[in-house]
């Protein structure tokens, strides 16, 4: 459930296990972006990935991103949502996708900065090297 994170700063983005080029930068950035802080300010920011894809995203594939990526399963959540909560958190959070003929996705590339309360404090589409002002919204809502 998307509720339980609240109460703590948290990063949002969206992805496909499948995904062999955007969601795996998405997913390096947002490691950068956590290395980027001190580890006690980073044990205060947890991380949420949903997928675009439940049908093919089992519990299971999930947890082979997880492993192939080294995230902190801790603090990190990659999860699959019904398709119609899906569609409504990508409308909330303006991430945009589309399901092509061959099976992949089209999507965009944003990754959220959440506040303890839930509200979208920042958001970036910058892969590959780190949006300074989104790194610095993260420090300052960590910080509180």
């Amino acid at each position: 459930r998307f509720a339980d994170g609240l109460g703590q700063p948290r990063l949002v983005s969206m992805f496909y296990s499948s995904c062999k080029f955007v969601c795996p930068m998405i997913i390096d950035t947002l490691r950068r972006t956590e290395r980027s802080l001190p580890d006690a300010d980073r044990k205060r920011l947890d991380v949420l990935m949903v997928s675009f894809d439940p049908d093919r995203d089992t519990p299971e594939a999930l947890k082979s991103v997880a492993a192939r990526h080294k995230v902190d399963v801790m603090r990190w959540t990659l999860a699959r949502a019904e398709e119609a909560d899906v569609r409504r958190l990508a409308a909330v959070l303006g991430i945009q996708y589309k399901l092509r003929d061959d099976g992949d996705y089209n999507h965009s590339s944003v990754m959220i900065l959440l506040d303890a309360e839930g509200r979208i404090v920042a958001r970036t589409e910058r892969m590959g090297e780190l949006d300074a002002d989104f790194v610095n919204a993260v420090k300052r809502v960590v910080a509180k």
